[in-house]
């Protein structure tokens, strides 16, 4: 067997069918690696966050980037003091945020492996918890509390829905 540029002991024909397969090798896995990334693209989009007041007055919704994209407030949240109301949504924000985040860190774990530099990032990037004033307001002392409550209002991005 004759030397041909590097390849000892192979002909031109045998080093180019190993230059194929490696090429064919290299172009797999981009295909694998695309499709995995297609997917986390799509399971990213899909990610929601959310959080519920204790009493269930406040409830957010946020996608995996910490955008609120839906709140949801029950008539009892409408008889809470103005203070305490945003205390609640705003503590009901951290938390949704907190729970998009783990999501995202667990997609990321499972996408491209526990320890990989991008799942070690999407775990610094979020909260790890509320670090929020909270509010343990129920309802019970709110004017109407015991009633059956009939409504509620949904606010998305969309504009508020009386529901």
């Amino acid at each position: 067997m004759s030397e041909y540029r590097g390849y000892k002991g192979r002909g031109p024909q045998e080093a180019a069918r190993g230059a194929v397969s490696r090429i064919s090798t290299i172009v797999d896995d981009a295909e694998k690696q695309a499709r995995k990334i297609r997917e986390a693209t799509e399971d990213l989009a899909a990610v929601r966050g959310t959080c519920a007041s204790p009493n269930r007055a406040v409830s957010v919704t946020v996608d995996a980037a910490g955008r609120v994209v839906g709140l949801d407030l029950t008539w009892a949240a409408m008889n809470m003091q103005a203070r305490d109301l945003s205390a609640v949504i705003l503590d009901c924000i951290k938390k949704a945020q907190a729970d998009a985040g783990r999501r995202v860190s667990r997609l990321a774990a499972g996408t491209w492996g526990e320890g990989s530099d991008l799942a070690e990032r999407m775990r610094r990037a979020y909260p790890a918890g509320s670090q929020g004033h909270e509010v343990s307001w129920d309802g019970r002392d709110a004017p109407g509390a015991g009633r059956r409550q009939f409504g509620a209002l949904h606010i998305t991005p969309d504009g508020p829905e009386y529901i």
